[in-house]
């Protein structure tokens, strides 16, 4: 792909990952706090992605865990790595926020509460303003 191509898919996702961020904000300040965790999950996946596609790489599944862990390009790896446990946990925030089965004798909206979104929406702030930090060095 072309450097011009290559800025334009990571801006993109960049830009949908910033839209997820304030959807987050916006569910968890409704007490929307199972579908705040799941949008600070997609904030930060749609990030990472963007941060891939910038590389010119293609990224590729969910979990943003994955997504840190198999980048490839160094030193830039062991960087992403230092935000660990972040994806650890918005990992967990991907199926079982979204089905009533993804949890046994529970519903999302009984699982999930207000301090489960604010560390959903940390660790997102802190891998986009990642992110953020090395597209636009």
């Amino acid at each position: 792909m072309s450097a011009e191509k290559v800025k334009k898919e990571a801006a993109r996702w960049l830009a949908q990952a910033k839209e997820d961020f304030v959807v987050a904000e916006l569910l968890g300040r409704e007490s929307k706090f199972a579908q705040s965790c799941f949008y600070s999950q997609q904030s930060a996946e749609k990030a990472l992605k963007g941060l891939w596609y910038y590389h010119d790489c293609e990224p590729w599944g969910h979990s943003v865990c994955r997504l840190i862990e198999e980048f490839e390009k160094e030193p830039l790896h062991t960087t992403l790595m230092q935000l660990h446990e972040e994806t650890q946990l918005l990992d967990r925030f991907y199926i079982p926020t979204r089905y009533p089965n993804g949890l046994p004798e529970l519903i999302p909206q009984d699982a999930y509460n207000k301090t489960d979104a604010k560390a959903g929406l940390s660790a997102s702030k802190k891998i986009i303003d990642f992110v953020v930090t090395e597209i636009e060095k």
